[in-house]
């Protein structure tokens, strides 16, 4: 601010909520927050403020979580500064119940962990983030810490009165509630439990007040149980023969986009010739935003897809649709076209989730009459908590390198 000033440049200042990361927030850091920010933006003439509030790990805050920064940041910048019995009264004004002391207790669980000082975020929050993952770090967060933390949640609700409360606060604590449900069952190892009972919860309240954008995310990164398999879709596209077939992969396509999932084409370099002799360029615009590999590992081919798509790089290790090519590199493969009539969609999932990677395949062409069943089988895993969509990129960053041959091979 000092130096902005000095350079006579107009700034604002940007305090935060201190709510992301943190479940039901972090009412000492915001107020030392503000008070930095404010008293920085009197003193070097700020042109005003700006109240954050950020969506980092998932965005599992409600709104009503925001509610005791906006009243201290709304009077700290006329340089009024309430203490927390002040802004629990301001809270109960405005959301006509009797509820601010206890989202003040909410706020300050994190002070009970044994780590209140990590850096943007709470312990409580990473071991909710962290799930089957989760070690307790060496130095504090015993067992008597979250013990605390418990029987001071369960204090701060004695507190609640939300008779005659608008909904969004009722909800709002009903949210906070759920996250320490879930992480109290973390606490207990109970992880597949929070992955079964939780997403559905959470996600009924969230979409009473929020956009779903993000929403699969965050219900992935926080409920998610004891194992979590990666899936990648893969889409053979070697016998398609024809001008219908391209209606097929756009068909795959739309699917995918709508979903927001990147998937892994199989294209053969005679169909991206045929495709450009179709001027079926609308399909070869949708297969640039997805990953295209070739079924055919020679030079010619890939140079073909390389000019076609305009990429620099063919994926040769895309599994076909009716093989396990490339399983080696990849994990299983998981073949739609015949077993996605073979089974429930129940039974499926809990085969898969058993393993620790797969690929899920099938020929656009020969599932065209079932397109409508695949994609609720693409939605039901990405909605699942117990699996992770990734790509073969991103497969391929964590690999770590082979070890050389020694000298005996």
């Amino acid at each position: 601010c000092a130096f902005l000033a000095k350079e006579k440049r107009p700034f604002y200042v940007c305090p935060g909520t201190c709510t992301w990361n943190a479940m039901s927030g972090r009412h000492f850091n915001m107020k030392t927050n503000v008070q930095e920010a404010v008293r920085a933006g009197l003193k070097h003439g700020a042109a005003g403020y700006l109240m954050t509030d950020w969506g980092n790990g998932g965005t599992c805050q409600p709104w009503v979580t925001a509610l005791p920064a906006l009243i201290y940041m709304a009077h700290a910048v006329k340089d009024e500064w309430l203490d927390d019995v002040q802004i629990a009264a301001e809270v109960d004004r405005i959301a006509g119940a009797k509820c601010g002391k206890a989202l003040i207790r909410y706020q300050n669980l994190y002070l009970l962990d044994g780590n209140p000082n990590i850096f943007n975020r709470t312990a409580l929050y990473q071991m909710l983030e962290a799930g089957a993952g989760w070690r307790p770090p060496k130095k504090g967060m015993k067992d008597e810490h979250l013990k605390a933390v418990f029987e001071e949640w369960r204090a701060a609700k004695g507190d609640l009165d939300l008779a005659g409360a608008p909904s969004w606060v009722r909800d709002g604590f009903a949210t906070m509630d759920l996250l320490y449900e879930a992480l109290e069952l973390r606490w207990k190892g109970e992880h597949d439990r929070v992955r079964r009972e939780f997403p559905a919860r959470f996600r009924k309240l969230w979409l009473a007040y929020n956009r779903p954008g993000g929403l699969d995310s965050s219900v992935k990164t926080n409920f998610k149980g004891s194992h979590v398999s990666e899936v990648t879709f893969s889409f053979g596209t070697e016998d398609c023969t024809s001008p219908s077939d391209a209606d097929s992969i756009l068909a795959a396509i739309s699917i995918l986009d709508e979903e927001g999932v990147t998937g892994h084409f199989q294209v053969a370099g005679e169909f991206a010739l045929k495709l450009a002799e179709w001027n079926r360029h609308d399909v070869i615009a949708a297969l640039k935003n997805h990953i295209i590999g070739s079924p055919a590992q020679d030079e010619k081919s890939a140079a073909i897809l390389r000019k076609t798509f305009g990429i620099r790089r063919v994926w040769s290790i895309c599994p076909a649709a009716n093989s396990s090519s490339g399983g080696e590199e990849m994990g299983t493969a998981w073949n739609a076209d015949t077993r996605c009539v073979q089974e429930s969609r129940d039974a499926i999932l809990d085969r898969l989730a058993r393993y620790d990677r797969f690929s899920f395949c099938c020929n656009p062409n020969k599932v065209r009459s079932r397109l409508a069943e695949i994609h609720a089988l693409i939605r039901a895993i990405k909605e699942d908590p117990r699996f992770a969509i990734v790509t073969l990129p991103e497969i391929e960053a964590k690999r770590k390198p082979k070890a050389a041959a020694g000298k005996n091979g």
